[in-house]
This record gives structure tokens, C-alpha cells and sequence, in this order.
């Protein structure tokens, strides 16, 4: 179980790095020619650290029987995790056919596999809500929100090489799934 909890807490250390992208290339130019883009774009790349900062409020005993207050914080921001990768794939709509390398099958499908990541999101959260008991359906959900954070980091990532601040969000949702995986293999 520590070693679950190793994994899980590293993997939140991973979401709260996601605020490195405003001092990367290019939204770092954007934000100084366009203020007013900043409250876009803290929610757009700033969610994971709120999903971060919640999930430090999960202690090790939380995960055999988590208080109901911060289970339902989970449950809900794990709902909002879908919703933030809906948008996402809305916004990955509107990126032109003309970003990036026309050959790369990732950018000439890139709505396809947005929408593709969506749906497991969305097949994970009903998996999740159909849990029996509050603790599994939590851990479940927690699950959900690292597979969405992890998701739309690294297809980001794939899309703008240059932002090297989210392979922290990436990689701390997977570490997040690890630790959730070793912690409830014990209980």
C-alpha cells in the first residue's frame, strides 16, 4: 500500500508542474500581446493543479473509507474532467489542418482521437459511477480524472513539442492510475 501511495502522491507532484506552460514558448508571447486570454487559459491548462490540490486531501486510509465530503469533490471534479476534455476536443476542432506536419496521422485525426479519448472518459465514469460503495466508486473516478489529465497533456504535447511543462500533467495522471491500481490491489 505505500508503495501505491509513493506512485499516487508523485503523480500529484506531476499535475501541480502544469503551470510551466505560461512560462514556455508559445503562450508565454501570447499572454504578453493578449491579456485578456489569460483567464482562458488558466482554465485550460491550470484544471490539473485543482484536480491535484483535491487529490492531496485523499489520505492512505481515505482510500478504504474516504470521507464523504472529499469522495464527492473527487466525484465531481472527475465528472468536470470529461467536460474539460469535451472542451478540449472542441478546441483541437478548431486548431487548421495546416498546424504541424500535414503527414502525421495524429494531426490529420486528431478529432478522431480527441473524441476517441472522450468516449473511454466517459465509459470510465460510468464504470466508475456504477461502483457499489463510496470508496470504489472514488477510486474508480480518481482513475478516470489521471486517464482524461493524461490524455489531453500528451496529445497537447504531441501538438506543440515546444511545451515540455506538460509531460508533468502527463505523467503524473499515469502515475496517479499506478498508484490508485497498487493501493486498492491491497485492500
Amino acid at each position: 500500500m505505500k508503495f501505491g501511495m509513493f506512485f499516487y502522491r508523485f503523480g500529484i507532484l506531476g499535475l501541480l508542474f502544469a503551470p510551466g506552460v505560461f512560462f514556455e514558448e508559445p503562450l508565454k508571447t501570447y499572454i504578453a500581446q493578449n491579456h485578456d486570454a489569460l483567464t482562458n487559459l488558466i482554465l485550460l491548462y491550470g484544471f490539473p493543479v485543482l484536480v491535484g490540490f483535491s487529490m492531496l486531501a485523499m489520505s492512505q486510509a481515505g482510500f478504504k473509507s474516504p470521507d464523504v465530503r472529499i469522495a464527492r469533490l473527487l466525484n465531481i471534479l472527475s465528472g468536470v474532467t470529461v467536460a474539460w476534455l469535451l472542451l478540449w476536443c472542441v478546441l483541437w476542432f478548431g486548431i487548421g489542418s495546416q498546424a504541424g506536419n500535414p503527414a502525421d496521422l495524429v494531426m490529420q485525426y486528431k478529432v478522431f482521437i480527441g473524441f476517441l479519448g472522450w468516449a473511454v472518459g466517459v465509459a470510465g465514469t460510468v464504470w466508475g459511477w456504477k461502483a457499489p460503495d463510496l470508496a470504489k466508486k472514488t477510486t474508480r473516478l480518481m482513475v478516470v480524472s489521471g486517464w482524461n489529465i493524461t490524455f489531453v497533456s500528451f496529445l497537447n504535447l504531441h501538438l506543440e513539442p515546444t511545451m515540455r511543462h506538460l509531460l508533468g500533467p502527463g505523467f503524473g495522471g499515469l502515475l496517479i492510475i499506478t498508484g490508485v491500481y497498487f493501493v486498492t490491489k491491497d485492500l
